[in-house]
């Protein structure tokens, strides 16, 4: 029987379509892995994107929130510190308040529209000037201020007058003459609060003892211009001398201070026995027991040699008392006042120890820092200024022991 090869073409056919219709279904799978990472990169990003604006926004509210917090605090130390100034707001505004609005309508009755810028002089005029004395004060402690004073005292006359013809044209002298105490009445107020005197009183007294020496070495510095030799060259040109040294001023002229009497050993041999006779006579029972013995004296000790007695001068058991390292109270010290500052400075608060380092540093150099400027330049609270300078007052008096 024989076998014969049959050929099938549709078989073939099948395979090739089977074959495109995979390659294209790779193709789409291909296609749809790819949008599906897109998307997933999309979203990714997306996400990311809001988590960046979400910290953004939380970074940004936290700064707010800080800021208010500062200001909050800010605000609050500063209402602490001037409790005492606002309690006076209303004293100072109400009166301003009514003097500026009457004397408003006082000068647009006389003047028309532009007599309603008349308070800028009754009340303006005076308020610049107490304000001027204030801002002064505050930067400068040493600065004149007779001539702001003046200017104040001036100007609150004005607006005095003025008020008291408005109130006078108005209703009679009383209506005029509260007018015119209401006009004042802030302005007076303010000057009270602010441009008095701040100062404690052994901060005064120090204050006017630095004038007084400043005074003096004026005076001596004049004087000794006076009193200067002169060296004139061959051009005429004039040289003052000073001769250096230690002189005392009398009636505008420098003299030569009075020299004390040097003391002989006889008379430190008189004053060691007045001194042994007050002893004596303070404690009667320090003389000797026998009535017979009490002129008699201990035989003298032999003399040493000359090379011993040379070496052992100056050292404690010689005949010389031993220099104590006690002071009056018998507490031992080292003589550095250093020292007794650091021991004091250890009750002293963390917060308040730039403050008290600065107060010792410019008392030391003769320019102490007021109160105002400790609060302005450390932070502390007014209290706090007053107790650092009254302290530091007491220290350099020698009076201060335990902040």
């Amino acid at each position: 029987m024989m076998m014969t090869e049959h050929y099938s073409p549709p078989a073939q056919q099948l395979s090739t379509r089977d074959a495109g219709r995979i390659a294209r279904e790779q193709m789409a799978l291909q296609r749809i892995e790819a949008e599906s990472r897109a998307r997933i990169a999309e979203a990714k990003a997306a996400e990311e994107t809001r988590q960046q604006n979400r910290w953004a926004r939380e970074a940004a509210r936290d700064r707010r929130r800080a800021a208010w917090t500062r200001r909050y605090e800010t605000i609050s130390k500063w209402v602490a510190d001037h409790v005492v100034d606002l309690l006076f707001v209303p004293i100072i505004g109400i009166p301003g308040t009514l003097a500026w609005t009457g004397m408003a309508d006082y000068g647009y009755a006389e003047y028309g529209p532009p007599g309603l810028s008349l308070p800028g002089l009754s009340e303006g005029g005076m308020w610049a000037f107490a304000a001027a004395t204030t801002i002064t004060r505050n930067r400068d402690e040493t600065a004149p201020l007779w001539h702001l004073r003046i200017g104040t005292l001036v100007f609150a006359a004005y607006g005095a007058t003025l008020n008291f013809l408005h109130g006078l044209a108005e209703g009679g002298p009383i209506e005029g003459a509260t007018m015119a105490l209401v006009s004042v009445a802030g302005v007076t107020a303010h000057q009270l609060i602010t441009a008095g005197p701040r100062r404690s009183r052994a901060t005064a007294d120090y204050a006017r003892l630095l004038r007084q020496i400043a005074r003096r070495e004026r005076a001596a510095s004049k004087a000794a211009v006076r009193q200067a030799l002169v060296d004139v060259d061959d051009k005429g040109n004039a040289t003052l001398i000073f001769t250096p040294g230690r002189v005392t001023l009398s009636k505008r002229r420098l003299v030569d201070p009075p020299t004390l009497p040097t003391p002989t050993a006889h008379d430190e041999q008189g004053g060691q026995t007045a001194q042994h006779d007050d002893q004596v006579e303070q404690d009667p029972s320090q003389t000797a027991q026998d009535p017979a013995g009490q002129d008699e004296q201990p035989p003298p000790a032999a003399p040493e040699a000359d090379g011993e007695q040379d070496n052992d001068e100056g050292k404690p058991g010689n005949g010389e008392p031993e220099q104590s390292d006690q002071d009056d109270d018998g507490q031992a010290h080292n003589g550095d006042p250093s020292q007794d500052e650091q021991d004091s400075d250890q009750s002293v608060p963390p917060e308040w120890m730039p403050a008290l380092t600065g107060m010792r540093a410019t008392t030391r150099a003769g320019n102490p820092y007021s109160q105002r400027q400790l609060v302005k330049k450390f932070g502390i609270s007014r209290p706090a200024a007053t107790k650092i300078a009254e302290w530091v007052e007491r220290e350099m008096a020698g009076q201060a022991t335990v902040f």
